[in-house]
């Protein structure tokens, strides 16, 4: 389905649950539109937009997974302010729009999710305008655990980096570290964020 713009960013991912996969977009007009593909009549399902007011569309301002038990979608974009907004597909219908309260006062640019293997638990990273990266975390009904990490001097570019281990245990999440050659790094245990350190 057409996204109304050229699109310049894209992100899809494969549901746990459902024969069924979820697309993204990003188009040179600032709209984030996402649509459901149904594996089983391999068809596409109707485009929704979730913003037509991402701040700066040469930067990737929206990401979306899928919670590993439920199978829900979380989908998860900047819109034009310093608090990102989601939005909750649960097979069936997206959920009404509520936003994610972030320390900064600067717009969100950068988004990065990623998924528990092992509950509907995910941690966002996002990345606003004054380069400072902020974590948050999904406990399968609200956000949470907010932490604040490391910088980008060249804001151009993303710098991060985030991943569960297989057991769900515990999750590592890598940004940059201003104009240095090293990078900052903390890890989540499923209850509390580790010490943020540097790595030169």
């Amino acid at each position: 389905n057409s996204v109304g713009g050229v699109i310049q960013w894209v992100a899809t991912k494969a549901s746990p649950t459902r024969d069924e996969y979820v697309m993204g977009t990003q188009d040179n007009v600032n709209d984030v539109n996402v649509q459901i593909f149904n594996g089983a009549t391999d068809t596409w399902g109707t485009d929704t937009e979730m913003t037509a007011s991402v701040a700066n569309n040469a930067r990737r301002g929206f990401d979306l997974t899928y919670e590993t038990q439920s199978g829900d979608i979380m989908s998860v974009y900047c819109d034009g302010d310093a608090d990102p907004s989601y939005r909750v597909w649960n097979g069936t219908t997206w959920s009404a729009a509520a936003t994610v309260n972030v320390t900064s006062a600067n717009n969100c640019e950068w988004i990065s999710l990623a998924s528990d293997p092992n509950s509907d638990e995910v941690i966002m990273v996002e990345r606003d305008t004054g380069a400072a990266y902020e974590a948050q975390v999904w406990d399968g009904s609200a956000w949470g655990n907010p932490k604040i990490l490391g910088s980008m001097t060249d804001t151009a570019h993303e710098g991060i980096g985030l991943a569960y281990e297989e057991s769900g245990d515990q999750a590592l999440v890598t940004v940059s570290n201003g104009n240095t050659s090293g990078f900052v790094w903390t890890s989540w245990n499923g209850t509390s964020w580790g010490i943020t350190q540097t790595q030169v």
